[in-house]
């Protein structure tokens, strides 16, 4: 019986007969063979592991949704194991012939910074930069003065990400004059010199963006729900992953908002004060008519209020002063308020703004707060 590849793979046994004897599955477990030898004489450069890492998490993302019913599916993961991890090794051969998409290498990046508790600049090298925090800083500069590589050893385009842990703020000025604000808990990457003909970025969490205009290049905003095309204004986004909704702000100027991922709605064109709002359970977009400015208060330290829901409120302090609140006051999460909270005060200092001291305790244990309705006598 003929076998497969994955078998002539996963056993030790040599083929030997010649070449022009063997079989299509035999001459592609050879060509597999000997690429992996070769692999052993060099090291693998940034672009082959990225390559790799992107195939892994497409192959795992492909896998897990598979259909699991299929009786042989047990006998066979063994050999899939193995064909998929050589199957991904023989990827990162071919990584300059290929560009590694936006989104994927925002993935990739997201690995490097998710367990860092200071901002951090992340290279398309790999290098790692610690920022200060509520400091606004120029790309191009920071990148002469801390001696940052480009990718100029990566085939196509290469990117770089910030990363702003909860409890802290970035500013950023992009190669292209761009600025962005960063919220507490979100991740921007970008490419380390814009195309000509077009400024893509990628966001998870929550932006202000103030677009240098440049007519032939379009800017445009990638995120997983949500797309957005820009040619010169001034907009908040906030696409955080665990909230159930995605919205996009415009403040000035104008944007195009169109579907991404999942999301099914037509492309919409927002006219300033106007708000883009996707349900990510529905999949769907409303357009409302917004407060412009109190969008983007949490650059001025200041949070403001328009019949906001109490269990929005939590979230948004607790990403702000990285601290969880275990709120057991009994007010209900779907309470409304409205006015401004001075960011700048303490979180007790804040929520005694909402809570009433003479009815509720608030105590702070570290990056636990608890709030609790007072015992009556």
């Amino acid at each position: 019986m003929k076998k497969k590849v994955e078998d002539i793979l996963c056993d030790e046994i040599a083929i030997n007969k010649p070449y022009d004897q063997l079989n299509d599955q035999e001459k592609l477990a050879i060509a597999i063979k000997q690429t992996l030898l070769e692999s052993k004489k060099s090291s693998l450069t940034v672009a082959e592991r990225e390559a790799l890492w992107a195939a892994i998490i497409d192959r795992t993302s492909s896998v897990s949704k598979a259909n699991k019913s299929n009786t042989a599916w047990w006998r066979s993961l063994a050999a899939g194991i193995c064909i998929l991890f050589i199957s991904s090794l023989i990827l990162i051969f071919n990584a300059w012939h290929r560009e590694i998409p936006l989104e994927q290498a925002a993935k990739i990046n997201k690995t490097y910074l998710a367990k860092s508790k200071e901002v951090q600049l992340l290279n398309a090298a790999k290098q790692s930069f610690s920022l200060p925090t509520d400091t606004a800083f120029n790309y191009q500069d920071l990148r002469q003065k801390k001696g940052i590589m480009l990718g100029s050893g990566l085939q196509g385009m290469h990117y770089s990400s910030i990363g702003v842990p909860y409890g802290k703020r970035s500013e950023i000025v992009l190669e292209d004059g761009t600025k962005v604000w960063l919220n507490a808990g979100s991740i921007l990457t970008f490419p380390e010199k814009f195309d000509e003909d077009h400024r893509t970025v990628y966001l998870e969490g929550e932006g202000y963006f103030e677009v240098a205009p440049n007519a032939n290049s379009p800017f445009s905003v990638v995120s997983e729900y949500l797309n957005i095309e820009v040619l010169g204004t001034s907009f908040n986004i906030s696409t955080y992953s665990d909230d159930d909704y995605v919205s996009a702000i415009l403040l000035t100027g104008s944007i195009a908002v169109q579907a991404n991922g999942d999301a099914n709605f037509e492309r919409k064109v927002l006219k300033e004060g106007m708000e883009a709002k996707i349900d990510k359970k529905r999949k769907t977009l409303t357009v409302n008519r917004t407060l412009g400015d109190g969008s983007i208060s949490w650059t001025k330290r200041r949070l403001l209020l328009d019949e906001t829901h109490l269990n929005e409120i939590i979230k948004k302090l607790e990403r702000f002063y990285n601290t969880k609140i275990e709120d057991a006051s009994g007010l209900l999460s779907s309470e409304t308020f409205s006015g401004s909270l001075d960011l700048t005060q303490t979180l007790p200092q804040v929520l005694r703004n909402i809570y009433d001291t003479s009815t509720y305790s608030i105590k702070q244990a570290e990056r636990r707060l608890y709030i609790q309705r007072k015992q009556t006598n």
